[in-house]
């Protein structure tokens, strides 16, 4: 009886370990891992280096994490694979922690990249503007002080070199979709899957530690060729964070569900504008914000009658001064005493 005890006991330990292994199993890719377009610990060969990766910049390897960045001003670093993807569909899996001192102002966050060029510092997260691609922004911090949705905030830029980010307004009018995300300063690791199959578009975020994925967004009517390269970049400015990547996996997209095929047929049967690849060479998304042109606000009719009020008094002022001068001045002295 004592053994059987004993044996009941060990039940719950071993129910703690299945339910840790389901967890690291459903984190782990969906299909075949392709090692030539993927990184994880240990990552050095034959000193800092990432086997097929290229590090630019401020970026570091430790035992632990690739840092794109450290929490320090003015900062720029990147990873780019020097392997072009030739996969028609794909899957990212993806491990990060982007944390640093800041309680109020920090930033700015990070990026993701697919794209035809590879390896052009600019000032979007430290890579070039006018990209050809997949942008995907995992923003810490709005410059847009009217924006319709918080901070973290991930999104997605679809761009065939057209158009530059918009800095003024975080791309919000560009983006294909995006949604708020709470991965900042947390006290584990935030994991994202990218999917795109069926010239679909899904991000999946696993941000409260629970083992499971919610759904950010899904876009259909998205064209991402073949041939292009994966990076992760992020820069600092006045305001700074750690941003650490683990690891990241590339892997062929899981398969679709009767359930699943028959949703896309159902949302792209909605919009009038299908992709049809043989149409399109560059990158293409059917669905997204067209590019906002700057428009400067207008001053405010306050602020102009102030300037024009204190204007006024200068003036007077000056003419003051210059009238007590010419009356008491060394001229008016001498002309007293000449006789």
């Amino acid at each position: 009886r004592s053994d059987i005890w004993k044996n009941m006991a060990i039940l719950p330990r071993l129910l703690l370990v299945a339910l840790a292994l389901l967890a690291v199993a459903q984190r782990d890719p969906s299909g075949y891992q392709y090692n030539e377009y993927s990184f994880q610990k240990p990552y050095m060969a034959g000193g800092m280096s990432v086997p097929n990766w290229d590090i630019i910049g401020n970026t570091v390897v430790s035992d632990e994490f690739i840092r794109l960045t450290p929490d320090r001003q003015s900062k720029r670093g990147a990873l780019w694979s020097n392997r072009p993807l030739h996969l028609h569909e794909w899957e990212v899996t993806m491990q990060f922690k982007v944390h640093g001192q800041g309680t109020h102002l920090f930033g700015d966050g990070f990026a993701m990249w697919y794209t035809r060029e590879r390896a052009i510092p600019g000032r979007v997260f430290g890579n070039q503007e006018n990209y050809v691609g997949l942008g995907l922004f995992f923003d810490t911090y709005s410059n847009h002080p009217h924006s319709s949705h918080g901070h973290p905030y991930i999104s997605a830029i679809v761009s065939d070199g057209s158009f530059r980010y918009d800095h003024d307004a975080d791309g919000t009018h560009q983006e294909v979709s995006g949604c708020q995300s709470f991965f900042r300063n947390v006290d584990f690791d935030t994991f994202v899957r990218i999917i795109y199959r069926g010239r679909t578009l899904e991000v999946l975020v696993d941000a409260r530690n629970d083992e499971t994925w919610e759904q950010c967004f899904s876009v259909p009517d998205v064209y991402l060729p073949q041939g292009y390269y994966f990076g992760l970049s992020a820069a600092t400015g006045d305001l700074a964070d750690n941003h650490d990547v683990i690891s990241f996996k590339v892997s062929d997209a899981p398969q679709l569900t009767p359930e699943e095929i028959e949703a896309m047929h159902a949302e792209q049967a909605e919009h009038q504008e299908p992709v049809e690849e043989e149409h399109h060479e560059l990158p293409y998304a059917a669905h997204h914000a067209p590019p906002r042109p700057y428009v400067p606000d207008p001053p405010r009719q306050q602020e102009s009658s102030s300037v024009l009020f204190y204007l006024i008094v200068l003036i007077i002022i000056v003419a003051a001064a210059a009238g007590a001068y010419l009356k008491f001045g060394p001229g008016s002295r001498r002309s007293r005493f000449d006789f």
